[in-house]
């Protein structure tokens, strides 16, 4: 809009002090205010006499507050005196101090306050909160206890709209550079003149013009509840820019263009469709990218174990390993690019310091990951001291060798596996005393024990046996299994960190049946459990609802006698419902029952072992990282290395990717995601020379390969 002389009298030529000193001028902004009935904590001014407000005057001030409102695209929130408010209204005893006209001061108000960062030479501009920037200050002499006289028509309530408009960063007209033409310093033109009335109530000309230049014409689409102090802000179709407050705010931007701006607070910032510009400013920020969502950038997310930033990818349906991988390192810059295009920039932040912390939707799948970065770790265990070290992994290198504690090995303790007992996306430790039968957790994070609880005995005497883990209740923590080896029963210890929240039996195996494996076979979340009939050869999964069986049906029978069995389990398809795989003795089959609850969708054989020579099945894995399981097998004559990968029943590459230095003493040790790409790596351990080596794996490409370590087998026992 063209800016005339009478607009700038009222602006100035520097026009940083504003609310939306962020973004570019005439942006919608949306400013809280609050009465104080005592002086606020930040100002160290003497204020003798302060007062508080009537019902009636903070009525009137309401009223003032909507008519600026209503010129332009300011809105405003009124927000209780202990939360705060931008503009804070107060009134003490101002004898003596004087107006710029000489007189007594009925009252006074403080441009909004900015601060500055310099970024690669240019200077950046925010808001500053919680000081004097934006507070409006009245004469208590004149009106305290007088509400009359501060009602609309009135002097005082032409006093508050004046000191209003210097709490939205408008200057006196007749003051500074430039300054109005004498002919326009009044009420007419602009509210912010002396030359006014004590019977205005409205704005001037110029007071409009002004309000608009600065904060647009309409105002941004929000809402406000009261009650949690939540602003929410709804985009539209086209690119704009949207503030929020110092309050918790909820950005949802729309399409379009858009630069999103949380400010202080305890944000949510939503870019939606579009090339979007996402600031969480100060606080804790929650940002949401989705697919579809095309090109967005995060401009200060703060990465890294135990920050408190968050990025949600839940509608990516991936974990953590997975969305990892889709990231890459350009220059100081953090870019996730997805399949389907979109791609999320985090602006200085490198890549190695993403954690399981910055993301929600995510999960870590990644085995025996105890720091949450998505990279399989592994444990060391001295036979004698009991002493446990950590190896936190980066592909070929070993980031870190700490020392985790040591096991009461004295006292009955032997350390079984690990499981995520709390849910926090770091594998902890599980013991079991053979004297006593308590179970025990190390909590971990890293190589720290944040806790190592004994949570349970379990009944040894009346024939229970701990037999493995799963999330029976789909809330993101490992349960406890539990198998009765005179009765059948199946008995499920419920866990919620350090306590068992449940621990019932939940059935029994019917004579012939036998527990084979788990799987989530129904995609639900949860963990199911395999039966299998060794004189049927029938097959049954029991579908689990936390402690309750939802369905319990046979799923079919093995062809045992054509030499069929089965093997283990396996997403073949990537549909996050488990598979089975199972292997033929005679002619070297290979087939997959593709699963969905307990239908089978398909069940065709996929190929065929080339066992004659020497190739057997040893493992699965996600080699090239699509979220679908890969076959791996090893030769024992030529000790090749071999992948079949997978897309549901079609084998769609089986490379020979490697040979093992048998004859200098390498043997093959487990599948592992060591370089935290979501794609299954090889770990290989040398019974010469002690040395541990690993393949990172692309596909069916050895991306590196190294051995990391050796250690003193005589000594220690290796846990992966």
């Amino acid at each position: 809009m063209p800016v005339d002389n009478d607009i700038l009298s009222i602006t100035g030529t520097v026009q940083t002090a504003r609310w939306n000193t962020d973004a570019p001028l005439g942006t919608a902004v949306v400013v809280t205010f609050s009465f104080n009935s005592a002086r606020a904590s930040y100002d160290t001014v003497a204020r003798p006499g302060f007062s508080a407000f009537s019902d009636a005057q903070k009525d009137d001030i309401r009223q003032a507050l909507s008519v600026w409102a209503a010129a332009s695209g300011i809105s405003f929130i009124e927000v209780p005196e202990a939360v705060g408010g931008q503009v804070r209204f107060n009134m003490y005893d101002m004898t003596g101090q004087l107006a710029s006209n000489g007189q007594q001061a009925a009252g006074f108000g403080y441009f909004p306050q900015y601060q500055t960062t310099n970024a690669g030479g240019t200077t950046l501009y925010t808001p500053a909160y919680n000081n004097l920037g934006g507070d409006v200050f009245l004469n208590a002499n004149f009106y305290a206890g007088n509400d009359a006289i501060m009602a609309p028509g009135r002097g005082g309530y032409s006093v508050t709209l004046h000191e209003i408009g210097h709490a939205l960063g408008f200057k006196h007209p007749f003051e500074g550079t430039p300054t109005i033409d004498p002919a326009h310093d009044n009420a007419s033109y602009t509210v912010m003149s002396y030359n006014r009335p004590s019977t205005t109530v409205s704005l001037g000309t110029v007071d409009v013009a002004a309000s608009q230049y600065y904060y647009g014409t309409s105002d941004v689409s929000h809402s406000f509840n009261a009650a949690t102090l939540t602003v929410t802000f709804t985009g539209t179709g086209a690119g704009e820019w949207i503030l929020g407050t110092e309050l918790t705010d909820v950005i949802y931007a729309g399409g379009g263009d858009d630069y999103l701006r949380g400010e202080v607070g305890n944000d949510i910032l939503a870019g939606g469709v579009g090339t979007d510009m996402l600031t969480g400013g100060v606080d804790n920020d929650f940002f949401v990218f989705n697919p579809g969502d095309g090109f967005d950038t995060i401009t200060d997310f703060v990465a890294g174990a135990h920050t408190d930033d968050r990025i949600d990818l839940t509608a990516f349906h991936t974990d953590l390993a997975h969305a990892l991988g889709q990231a890459a390192q350009i220059g100081a810059n953090t870019v996730f690019s997805f399949a389907n295009g979109d791609t999320l920039t985090l602006q200085n932040v490198t890549k190695a310091n993403l954690n399981l912390d910055d993301f929600v939707g995510v999960p870590n799948k990644a085995v025996n990951d105890f720091n949450g970065d998505a990279r399989s770790d592994m444990l060391l265990i001295n036979n004698t001291a009991h002493t446990v070290y950590q190896w936190q992994m980066n592909g070929t290198q070993m980031s870190a060798n700490l020392l985790v504690g040591t096991i009461n090995g004295a006292a009955g303790w032997d350390y079984i596996g690990n499981a995520d007992f709390n849910g926090d996306g770091r594998a902890d430790m599980l013991f079991i005393n053979s004297s006593t039968h308590g179970i025990a957790e190390w909590q971990m994070d890293g190589n720290n024990i944040v806790a190592g609880p004994q949570i349970g005995i379990y009944n040894a005497a009346g024939g229970w046996a701990y037999t493995g883990t799963g999330d029976f209740n789909g809330d993101g923590k490992s349960d406890l299994l539990f198998l009765n080896a005179t009765t059948k029963g199946v008995a499920i210890w419920q866990i919620d960190g350090a306590q068992i929240t449940a621990a019932p039996q939940i059935g029994i195996a019917a004579a012939g049946w036998a527990y084979t494996s788990t799987g989530d076979f129904n995609g639900d979340g949860k963990t199911d459990l395999l039966f299998s009939n060794a004189s049927t050869h029938g097959l049954m999964i029991w579908q689990m609802n936390g402690t309750q069986i939802a369905d319990n049906s046979q799923i079919g029978t093995v062809n045992a006698a054509a030499g069929w069995h089965f093997t283990t389990t396996g997403d073949f398809n990537g549909d996050g419902k488990t598979d089975l795989l199972f292997l033929n003795d005679t002619t070297h089959g290979v087939a997959i029952w593709q699963m969905d609850g307990n239908r089978i969708t398909d069940a065709p054989q996929i190929g065929v072992v080339n066992a004659a020579g020497g190739w057997h099945f040893q493992d699965t894995g996600d080699f090239n990282g699509d979220g679908k399981t890969d076959l791996l097998f090893l030769n024992d004559t030529t000790h090749g290395v071999a992948i079949w990968q997978m897309n549901g029943t079609q084998v769609t590459a089986s490379s020979q990717i490697g040979i093992i230095n048998a004859a200098g003493g390498w043997h093959f040790d487990a599948v592992r995601d060591l370089s935290g790409d979501g794609k299954s790596d090889l770990v290989f351990e040398n019974s010469s020379t002690q040395g541990v080596a690993s393949w990172v794996m692309n596909g069916t490409q050895i991306a590196t390969s190294g051995q990391f370590v050796s250690y003193d087998s005589a000594g220690w026992h290796l846990y992966m």
